[in-house]
């Protein structure tokens, strides 16, 4: 058994394709990433560096991981902190401590002081690991991790640093008293709740990334996504979520709130993108559309519009539209576990806690 870091093409394609060979015979399911999501170990991820590691035994991939260096995060928190991520393994606990402390080394090396994840590459995409919720699906963007590996990592020093928690709301539940008193509150505010305009995309989409940009700065952990990079995703995401799942709050000159309802894109990741035919491309295009189940990752209110209702009344917006699209359930996520006054509102919708995502932390 060794371990040995990712350099050539030949050793990240494997890296990027060992998921299965790994989970073979410890768990049916796992975290499935899709292939853009390794554009940071093309060089592609700005101020993000990378550097991958494949544990190795008896003729097959044993785990996998990758100690992270996020200069944007060192330079707006100065606490020395580097990442792991990327990380999926075996039962083994000594694959797994021989990972970690391959990661460590690294993250040394780079002159960080401490280890926090996972995340991969950044609290954007697959932050934590699942400490409850493993019998509910995968919803995009978000970790499905084996009980396991919380166990083992927990022993290799890793302290809890912060939960993060998913709401569900299902079609059982209506919210008709929530539509009648965000209507109210609208009205007295002189606000109105409207989709996304696909006549001004470009513009709206940049006033939408302003507001996300002051409004998420503050929040623990968090580094706003460059404007370019989340007009691309957008873009990207454009023919995949309907435009009426993107709900603006306007107020007479300006978007002062918004909301984002995702499909399940993850069976998209399932398909190898060279392989894949136009035709079945486009089914399971038709197949995402026609989703039952939709992820709400972005949800945020100018802080001078805070506790008036707005927040409430996009919820209320974006699941009226959900329901008239047929769909079942949708999961609010990831909620930090200490954001009190968001978690006061998604309770008052009746929305149930479904998972429980853990970061952890270890001096180095």
């Amino acid at each position: 058994m060794e371990v040995r870091p990712v350099h050539s093409n030949d050793e990240l394609t494997r890296f990027v394709e060992c998921q299965r060979s790994i989970y073979e015979t410890d768990s049916p399911r796992w975290t499935l990433m899709g292939e853009d999501d390794y554009q940071v170990f093309y060089g592609k991820a700005a101020g993000v560096a990378a550097q991958g590691f494949l544990v190795t035994g008896a003729g097959r991939v044993l785990s996998r991981g990758a100690a992270i260096l996020n200069r944007q995060h060192l330079k707006k928190f100065r606490d020395d902190v580097g990442f792991f991520g990327f990380f999926d393994t075996c039962k083994d606990p000594r694959v797994i401590k021989l990972l970690l402390g391959a990661i460590e080394n690294q993250l040394r090396v780079w002159g960080c002081s401490a280890a926090r994840g996972p995340v991969s590459p950044t609290m954007n995409k697959y932050p934590g690991l699942l400490i409850e919720g493993h019998e509910k699906w995968q919803s995009p963007f978000t970790s499905w991790t084996p009980t396991y590996i919380a166990e083992i990592v927990e022993s290799a020093g890793y302290k809890r640093c912060k939960d993060l928690l998913a709401f569900e709301v299902t079609n059982h539940q209506q919210m008709p008293h929530l539509f009648t008193r965000t209507a109210e509150n609208l009205k007295r505010l002189d606000i109105s709740i409207r989709s996304l305009s696909f006549r001004r995309f470009d513009e709206e989409i940049r006033e939408v990334w302003k507001l996300y940009e002051e409004q998420f700065r503050d929040n623990w952990g968090e580094i706003p996504i460059p404007e370019e990079e989340f007009v691309t995703i957008i873009h990207q995401l454009r023919w995949l979520v309907p435009r009426s799942f993107v709900q603006l709050a306007q107020s007479e000159r300006n978007i002062v709130g918004f909301i984002v309802a995702m499909p399940d894109v993850t069976r998209l990741n399932s398909i190898p993108r060279r392989l894949a035919s136009a035709n079945q491309l486009l089914r399971e295009f038709g197949r995402v559309l026609r989703s039952s189940r939709v992820r709400v990752p972005l949800l945020t209110v100018h802080r001078d519009y805070r506790n008036r209702g707005i927040d409430a009344a996009l919820v209320a917006s974006v699941w009226r539209e959900c329901l008239r699209r047929g769909v079942e359930c949708a999961e609010l996520s990831w909620i930090l576990e200490d954001n009190r006054n968001m978690l006061g509102h998604i309770r008052r919708t009746g929305a149930t806690q479904t998972k429980k995502w853990r970061l952890y932390e270890k001096s180095l």
